[in-house]
């Protein structure tokens, strides 16, 4: 079933498979997009709750801000070497189309090459997931201990341990 769409001024027939497929293609521009916005965001928003309210010197259980941003890190490198691996297979596609390889040789490493973005994408997930896991695991741990905090270190008072006295008459 072709659909009737209009682009530019003039009229294209597209199927529902081809809009389907610019849907797909939309959507892993957007997520890879949003994947390295999540994780440079997480990034320097742990950096930042390090030097203005968490004291590093203080902290316990620092080795899970350091694996933390080990996996944000990651994250960006699997993100950037996805898209590079991607334009390589786009790249052969075309080479291969040109040269009128046989379509069921084509279709083959497509499916080689859809196999390795996906692995990519999963990879990426997971890391992403992994490194904000392990911040919020340290902040948790040292962010409601007041030995731990910048501002116990300035001289505010921390009011949150401190016990109501009664007045005797």
């Amino acid at each position: 079933m072709a659909l009737k769409t209009t682009s530019m001024g003039e009229d294209s027939k597209k199927t529902e498979r081809d809009i389907t497929q610019d849907l797909i293609s939309k959507s892993e521009d957007l997520f890879e997009n949003k994947l390295t916005y999540i994780a440079a965001g997480a990034l320097l928003l742990s950096l930042t709750l390090l030097e203005k309210i968490i004291s590093f010197d203080n902290s316990r259980q620092i080795h899970l801000i350091i694996i933390g941003w080990i996996f944000l890190v990651l994250t960006l490198m699997i993100n950037l070497t996805s898209h590079m691996v991607s334009k390589i297979l786009f790249r052969k596609a075309l080479k291969e189309f040109d040269a009128k390889v046989n379509y069921h040789v084509r279709y083959s490493h497509y499916k080689k090459g859809l196999i390795i973005s996906e692995g990519f994408n999963w990879a990426s997930v997971f890391t992403l997931v992994a490194g904000i896991c392990l911040i919020i695991f340290f902040v948790s741990s040292n962010a409601l201990h007041p030995i731990n905090s910048k501002h116990s270190e300035k001289g505010i008072k921390d009011t949150t341990n401190s016990k109501c006295l009664t007045v005797k008459k």
